[in-house]
């Protein structure tokens, strides 16, 4: 019985010891993980110009201040470092900042992100990367296919950046609508805001069902086929020099680039743009307050109001305003989306949260 109990006594010790030292290696673990957390917070950060070159194949990676969104007017003479976000949005750690020298790079650039179009996949992801202009050597892609398929792949992340952040606004305007609804005052921040937003929409003071017009997104499939019809798929002299994908009139000679051929007593100018994701917020906003797309505006809001997707489609046969060409121009925007199957990319997805952005210069 004795020699039990002191067998039992060392089981317990032995036990024991074994806990101890499972706390020990758990502890262990845990402060191996938190090196580790430090190593890529710290440490990585400053070998990724060294080594993300190398892997990605790029011209050049500089990397940015903590806070990533600075003025467009802080570019680096050469462009590499460029940020820029009119919307003065904030990320909160920094942000890569590459150079892509050349179409075949912006490629490799794509493959490596393991970024492709898959009009079949149900949940199309893309990264968030936001070519600030096309590359220099864009036009002189040979094959037309993969020409078009690179320029997609280069506005599909933009279109969905800045319909991201109409989306934020909506949400909480219609938060908003609902609580006001429900009898609650708005706060002074609320009512600041809204009046803002009112602004910055071309409307005179705040008026919910006026504003749930405008602040909407444009599909992707429409949006996506109008740039490749005003660039000509990106080889436009106006998309390559003034990252002016859509094709927009300016009259402010600082602000534009001339069309050649223009007609003699015409002042008319393409808008230019520091940035393709300019150019593109630009677009989208010509849509939600000019006059001349109040019909678009009224058939999107319509479509919302059944309860339905948006039908790039079917907007597109809104959009006769938009050139001299009228209906012309309407089938051909439509022939577009249906030859490219671009309406199955209305269903990407930016991948990740909005802390995540990445900027790359294109020259």
């Amino acid at each position: 019985m004795a020699g039990q109990v002191k067998n039992d006594a060392g089981t317990i010790r032995n036990r024991a010891r074994c806990e101890d030292t499972d706390f020990i290696y758990a502890a262990l673990g845990g402060l191996t993980l938190c090196v580790a957390a430090l190593y890529m917070a710290v440490v990585l950060p400053r070998l990724a110009p060294l080594v993300a070159p190398k892997l990605l194949g790029v011209a050049e990676m500089k990397w940015g201040p903590a806070v990533a969104w600075v003025p467009v007017q802080n570019m680096a003479e050469d462009g590499s470092a460029m940020l820029g976000s009119s919307d003065g949005q904030g990320l909160q750690k920094p942000t890569q900042v590459m150079r892509i020298g050349s179409a075949e790079k912006l490629a490799d650039l794509f493959a490596g992100m393991d970024y492709s179009l898959d009009p079949a996949s149900e949940h199309l992801t893309v990264p968030r990367v936001f070519l600030a202009s096309l590359p220099s050597d864009f036009k002189s892609v040979a094959s037309t296919d993969a020409r078009k398929e690179l320029f997609i792949r280069t506005m599909l992340p933009l279109v969905l950046k800045v319909n991201e952040g109409i989306l934020l606004d909506r949400g909480r305007l219609l938060a908003l609508r609902a609580r006001t609804a429900a009898g609650r005052v708005p706060t002074a921040a609320e009512a600041a805001w809204l009046n803002d937003l009112a602004s910055r929409y071309g409307l005179e003071k705040p008026d919910f069902e006026r504003l749930l017009k405008r602040v909407d997104i444009v599909p992707v499939s429409l949006a996506l086929a109008q740039a490749a019809e005003e660039s000509g798929w990106g080889t436009s002299r106006f998309a390559r020099q003034g990252n002016a994908a859509f094709g927009q009139i300016t009259f402010n000679e600082d602000k534009g680039l001339v069309p050649y051929g223009r007609d003699d007593g015409k002042r008319h100018l393409i808008r230019s743009y520091d940035h393709l994701l300019d150019g593109v917020r630009s677009y989208v906003h010509n849509l939600n307050t000019h006059d001349a797309y109040r019909q678009f505006r009224k058939q999107r809001a319509q479509m919302r109001s059944g309860g339905h997707d948006l039908d790039g489609f079917g907007l597109a046969g809104s959009l006769s305003s938009y050139s001299e060409r009228g209906q012309e121009y309407v089938d051909t925007i439509q022939t577009i989306m249906r030859a490219n199957d671009l309406e199955a990319l209305d269903r990407a997805k930016l991948r990740g949260d909005q802390m995540a952005n990445l900027l790359t210069a294109g020259r």
